[in-house]
């Protein structure tokens, strides 16, 4: 089962994010396994933050994403 999120904490990562100077995704293993990676890409795109990928993430989002930074950490 996938828990949902709880309002509260959308409300909370929302205000980080909007105060955030320079925002990242990371994409990881749980987008791919939950085949969101159409869905990171179009928050990311609509609200202009970039997003790289840790090994679990890769292949989630696509590699050509203008906002894709590549691979994150090892």
């Amino acid at each position: 089962t996938r828990p949902l999120a709880v309002e509260e904490e959308l409300e909370d990562i929302a205000d980080i994010i909007a105060k955030a100077k320079k925002p990242l995704v990371v994409v990881g293993g749980g987008v791919r396994y939950s085949e969101a990676g159409e869905a990171v890409e179009n928050f990311c795109q609509e609200f202009a933050i970039p997003f790289g990928e840790s090994q679990g993430g890769k292949s989630a989002c696509r590699s050509g994403h203008p906002y894709c930074l590549g691979g994150i950490g090892v």
